[in-house]
This record gives structure tokens, sequence and C-alpha cells, in this order.
């Protein structure tokens, strides 16, 4: 990290120029997609979990109304981790990198990580009906959902799923 760098500055004959090397492509594309997140949920974020072996890191922290899970793969082999989440149900997007493979089966995420990668995802729940009813009428009133017989339909539909919410 930031110590590599500090070396290699100062250690580097004149004229190293980080901006023509190859890893800065990487370091700008991580201090601009991936580090808005992670730090605001490593500073302002809870810590539900986390686990450390020989392969593999991984942390899970809650930040808001989303979770966040970071893998890192400490080998130079592929290698699938998995990461038992509290319940099934969670929306999955890899934020970095954007090539992640990951399988959800139930209430466990499967990562599965290249060789030495790092992976960032975002773990969101599916919004309620009761939201989705909220944001119907939101259409209505602003005139984006002009379609009364649509609009109806939706709400028939979102008090069924509702009904069964209920149900658990």
């Amino acid at each position: 990290g930031a110590k590599g760098l500090g070396y290699y500055a100062f250690t580097t004959p004149t004229g190293w120029d980080l901006m023509e090397e190859e890893l800065y492509d990487g370091i700008v594309d991580f201090a601009n997609h991936e580090v808005p997140h992670i730090s605001e949920f490593m500073l302002n974020g809870k810590t539900l979990d986390r686990y450390t072996s020989e392969n593999v890191q991984w942390g899970l922290w809650e930040g808001g109304e989303e979770w966040y899970a970071v893998a890192i793969n400490l080998t130079g082999q592929s290698q699938t981790t998995p990461i038992p989440l509290p319940h099934d149900g969670y929306y999955v997007e890899v934020v970095a990198p954007e090539r992640s493979h990951f399988h959800v089966y139930g209430a466990e995420l499967n990562l599965e990580l290249s060789p030495l990668e790092s992976t960032l995802v975002k773990l969101t729940l599916p919004p309620s009906s009761t939201a989705m009813k909220e944001r119907v009428q939101e259409l209505e009133q602003q005139g984006d959902l002009s379609n009364i017989g649509i609009a109806r339909a939706l709400n028939v539909h979102l008090t069924s799923v509702e009904h069964f919410e209920k149900q658990g």
C-alpha cells in the first residue's frame, strides 16, 4: 500500500514517475470507485463478522441500510470463500472489481476470488411491498405513471405481496 509507494518514491533512481507506472490506473480506479464505499462503512459502520485463514480473509460490515463484504485471496491460486449472512434475499452488487463472480445459496454468499484478488460487494435487501406502493404513489403524483390502469394493477399486486410478507 502506501508504505510501498513511499519506499519506491525514495529508493527508485531519479526520474521515477508514479503516473507512468503500470499500477497507476489501478490506484486511480481504487481511489475513485472503492475508497468512497470502504471509508464510509469502515468509519461509520458496524463490524458484523470477520474471518481469517492462510488462504482468505473477509469482513462483513453494516453501513446504514446496506451491508458490505470485503474478501481477499492471499494465495496465488483461485479460492472460493463462503460468507454467512443473517438471512437470505439480499441483492448482491459487485462494486470492485467488476469481473468478480459470486453465488448466493440461501443465507450464504460465496465469492470466487482470482489469485491475489480483493473484492468489495454491496448487499441490500429488496424493498418492502409498502415501500413499493409508496413509490407507485409518488410516480402517479409526479405524472410519471399516467396510465391509471397500470397504477391500479401494480397496487393490487403489491397488496397481495404485502399479505404474503406479513405471513412470513
